[in-house]
């Protein structure tokens, strides 16, 4: 409940401010003290490693906020939009599906 709390607040805050950039981001599904335990037990009734199911190192958990905070977006993204959600790979992504790393950028259709 608490991220959809944080994606909405994203949404309103761009609204209200429109001259700053504002997104919400995921880190993933990184390896820590709270996701492996979770991960080896999914792992147990799957079959698949916690890496096969797309659990990443921890240095990975930083690509979307380092982009978001560091990228030229408006440069980089054709027409870029503040109040958007990035997933782990830092490519736009949906608020109400999952888009895995890899998947095509969300394009902004909703069902």
């Amino acid at each position: 409940m608490s991220k959809a709390c944080v994606n909405a607040y994203t949404l309103e805050l761009a609204k209200r401010f429109p001259s700053i950039l504002i997104n919400s981001c995921s880190p993933g599904f990184i390896e820590t003290d709270l996701a492996r335990p979770m991960a080896q037990s999914m792992a147990k009734r799957s079959g698949k490693t916690p890496e096969e199911m797309g659990m990443l190192p921890v240095e990975k958990g930083t690509v979307s906020a380092t982009y978001l905070m560091m990228g030229d977006l408006e440069k980089d993204i054709e027409g870029y939009e503040s109040g958007r959600y990035y997933g782990s790979d830092a490519k736009w992504s949906p608020f109400h599906k999952t888009r895995s790393p890899g998947d095509p950028v969300y394009d902004g259709t909703f069902p």
